[in-house]
């Protein structure tokens, strides 16, 4: 290593040296002679059968030895529930004293209680003769009397229910025997029935974990056979009771006994060597090496089958036993590996609350796998070496002569002689290697043949290629020319299909051409006559103008006269007294008369807005106009850009530059078909615009009619007016004068009224010619659209891809088109 290399270089330099030392230690096996690789393969082909052998029997002796093991581990779960069940039975229990028999059984016969009937109880849970943390002291009918531990009087208590929802004093008052029953009861329960206890066993533990409870219900007999209540007992199992597992471990010689609720502990012991260790809860919770064991659901239900059977053998009163529902497994515990076998512990239901544990050290099975591993491993070397020397001796003779001499013949045959041929011995695999290598020769031999005939049919299809070339390119020429009537000669060379596509391609583009042409020529027509159309429409709708202004001012003149008129008849009114009656009625009729008037004059103002709004769109119809005309002038542009690339495909000689051409006339079918759907949006647009112009017709002939009726209903007022003021004339020759006055004032309204309505006549006239030709511009619109939908659909035999559409020159006209439409509309 040169010194002073930094670490990266140094690095590479030792990668390289490693690589070229396994390149080297590969290539010393590659050179190996085939013997050495033959014993090398014989030595590993018997280890690994060995090997395997050795494998499959330590697993079959291994799974047997597990499944003795399995049904130990059961057996010793059956003793351990036999232990179980007597060490819960507490057959000791009972009150210390018959006074205190006594005592007790006069309390109940009286339903009082007393100092001395809760020491009694108290005495029960402090006794050496049984461990019990729960006494409760119930009358027949299940009532708490007394207790030892808490402060319930007079409440219900009756645990444990069965099948039937009877509970264990119930049960125990119905037959006058003792009644057992397993449960559940949770630190918020215990904290009620004995608070002091709970603060002890409660430490460290949710308000909802459990505790798993042993009750006994005893009757109270008296002397005649009287059955006067129960005695409850409840046996809280913990630490305390570890004597129940205990020596259940110290008959089965060691091992792991346990009772666990669901995934804690309740209690358990390790017995290792002669001494007893004690499971805590918080030691297992905190091993890792009881995740297994405390994950598994040790908690099963039976089936029904087995719970009847469980209830045929004493129910509850040997809880557990065995109920078919035995789980089994394995399990390790501070570096040892345990046979698991639990049961389940059932309530009075039937029901699993915790689960008995029996875990079965595999020292003995631990020990056996070892001495058979040895064994085997042993045997296995010592055929390894004796196959290893008999598949030399074998290869020495059977390999090495046959691959002489196929070397030799190949090394022959590379030197030029290929009429050398390998000798076929025997049918091995080193006969079928030289009978292969002879199928080679002659295949190598049979090639050369086939290539100088197929050199020969080459050449004569080349021949025949360059005159079809030829060919397609003279019609190329004639193309150039403009002549789109010639037609190329279609073979079944490979040339045959671009003659068939030159010949379809240039008819459909002669097609395509003349359809534009015509189609301009129809659009441009078209679009002069709209143009006109438009300009007589402008016409009209001046005219229409002109007309309700002369109206408007004829109501306005109207407006003048009536009210110079209610002047004189209020004159009138102060001259005549005796024809107050008349002039009242005058004026009423008057009022009536300039109502009517201002209702003409808002309908007069709503024709004038909607002729307004028609002149708006009329001038838009104008714009539409100049835009078809610049849609016309680009389509002939189009027609020029086609035949600008049919003199440039003059210049195409060659059939890869021919497909540049055809694309390029496919570019300019996309740009006539992007033009012809810019026609169909703006003669879409056209027709959408010409309904808007015939709602507003429509709109000023409803209104037209209506002024119509105001009109006439304003001559009645006129004409009611007149007979007034003749009453009035009749009645008083003083209010001549002035009745005269209105008179001819009423003459000059009605003459107004006349003109006013012959100039709506008129109005509704140009509008009936202005609907008229808005029809006209629609069908004209219509026969456009179909036009250019025909041409759309010609167009459409040219289909380009997205991508190549930006490559067309004439893309920039087309967005400038498309920009003119926007501002349009």
């Amino acid at each position: 290593m040169v010194r002073g290399l930094p670490k990266k270089a140094d690095k590479d330099l030792r990668s390289e040296d490693t690589a070229i030392r396994l390149r080297q230690e590969r290539r010393l096996w590659r050179d190996a002679p085939i013997q050495w690789k033959l014993g090398l393969a014989s030595v590993f082909t018997v280890i690994g059968s060995v090997s395997l052998t050795g494998w499959v029997a330590v697993q079959v002796a291994g799974n047997n030895l597990r499944q003795q093991l399995t049904e130990q581990a059961t057996s010793e779960l059956a003793t351990l529930q036999i232990t179980y069940n007597n060490n819960l039975r507490q057959d000791k229990i009972g009150f210390g004293a018959p006074a205190d028999d006594a005592f007790v059984e006069q309390s109940l016969r009286t339903g009082k209680t007393s100092n001395r009937l809760r020491q009694i109880l108290q005495n029960e849970t402090t006794s050496d003769r049984r461990k019990v943390e729960l006494v409760v002291l119930v009358t027949r009918d299940a009532r708490i009397l007394e207790t030892a531990t808490s402060s319930q009087y007079g409440d219900k208590y009756d645990p444990v229910t069965d099948r039937q929802g009877a509970g264990i004093v119930q049960r125990a008052i119905a037959v006058s025997t003792d009644v057992w029953g397993n449960d559940l009861m949770t630190v918020q329960r215990l904290e009620v029935e004995n608070p002091e206890l709970a603060t002890r066993l409660g430490e460290g533990r949710e308000a909802s974990s459990a505790f798993l409870v042993n009750y006994i219900a005893r009757p109270v007999i008296d002397g005649q056979g009287v059955t006067l209540g129960a005695v409850v007992y409840g046996n809280i199992l913990d630490v305390e009771d570890a004597g129940v597992v205990t020596s259940a471990n110290r008959a089965l010689n060691g091992g792991l006994s346990g009772v666990f609720i669901g995934k804690q502990l309740a209690l358990g012991s390790l017995l290792a060597g002669e001494s007893d260790d004690l499971l805590e809860r918080r030691r297992v919770e905190e091993s890792r090496t009881l995740t297994t064991l405390t994950e598994r659901p040790l908690v099963v239900k039976p089936s029904e089958a087995s719970i009847q059977t469980w209830e045929a053998t004493g129910g509850s009163n040997n809880s557990p036993t065995p109920t078919g529902t035995i789980i089994t497994g394995e399990f390790d515990l501070e570096g040892k590996v345990y046979t698991l076998a639990a049961a389940p512990i059932l309530n009075r239901q039937g029901q699993p609350v915790a689960a008995l544990v029996r875990g079965t050290p595999q020292t003995n099975l631990n020990l056996l796998l070892g001495r058979t591993t040895t064994s085997i491993v042993l045997g296995g070397v010592l055929l390894a070496v004796l196959g290893s020397v008999f598949a030399q001796l074998v290869g020495s003779g059977t390999v090495a002569t046959p691959l002489k001499k196929l070397e030799q013949a190949a090394k022959s045959y590379a030197e030029g002689d290929l009429s050398e041929r390998a000798e076929i011995e025997s049918r091995d695999e080193f006969g079928t290697l030289a009978d292969v290598f002879n199928q080679m020769a002659e295949g190598v031999a049979q090639r050369q043949a086939e290539l100088l005939a197929a050199k020969a049919e080459v050449e004569e299809q080349n021949d025949a290629l360059q005159e079809e070339v030829e060919h397609l390119l003279d019609i190329v020429s004639e193309i150039e020319d403009g002549n789109l009537t010639v037609q190329a000669r279609v073979s079944t060379q490979a040339t045959g299909l671009i003659a068939d596509t030159l010949n379809r391609l240039s008819e459909q583009l002669g097609i395509i051409l003349a359809t534009v042409l015509s189609t301009s020529r129809e659009v441009t027509f078209n679009a002069e006559g709209l143009e006109k159309l438009a300009v007589a429409v402008a016409e009209n709708a001046q005219q229409q103008v002109q007309s309700v202004a002369q109206a408007s001012q004829n109501m306005e003149s109207i407006t003048k006269l009536a009210l110079e008129a209610s002047e004189q008849a209020s004159e009138a009114d102060f001259a005549v007294g005796s024809a107050q009656e008349a002039v009242v009625s005058g004026q009423q009729e008057i009022v009536n008369l300039t109502g009517g008037i201002q209702q003409l004059q808002r309908g007069t103002e709503q024709m004038v807005a909607r002729v307004k709004s028609l002149g708006e769109f009329l001038d838009l119809a104008k714009q539409f106009v100049q835009d078809q005309k610049r849609l016309a002038s680009l389509t002939q542009v189009l027609a020029m850009n086609a035949s600008m690339v049919a003199a440039r495909a003059v210049e195409q000689r060659e059939p890869d530059q021919f497909a540049s051409v055809a694309r390029e006339f496919e570019a300019i079918a996309a740009q006539v078909n992007i033009l012809a759907s810019r026609t169909s949006e703006g003669l879409l647009l056209l027709q959408q615009r010409t309904g808007f112009i015939e709602i507003v017709v429509s709109g000023i002939r409803q209104d037209i009619e209506g002024l119509t009726g105001l009109v006439s209903n304003f001559s009645q007022s006129v004409e009611q007016s007149n007979d007034a003021f003749e009453n009035i004339r009749l009645v008083t020759e003083r209010v001549a004068r002035v009745g005269s006055a209105v008179t001819e004032s009423s003459r000059e309204i009605a003459g107004a009224i006349r003109q006013g309505f012959a100039s709506v006549r008129e109005i509704e006239a140009i509008a009936e010619r202005s609907a008229q030709q808005a029809k006209f511009t629609r069908e004209r619109s219509a026969e456009m659209g179909a036009m250019s939908r025909q041409l759309l659909q010609e167009v459409e035999y040219f289909r380009l891809p997205p991508e190549k559409l930006a490559a067309a020159g004439i893309d920039i006209v087309a967005t400038r088109v498309e920009e003119g439409l926007v501002v349009t509309r």
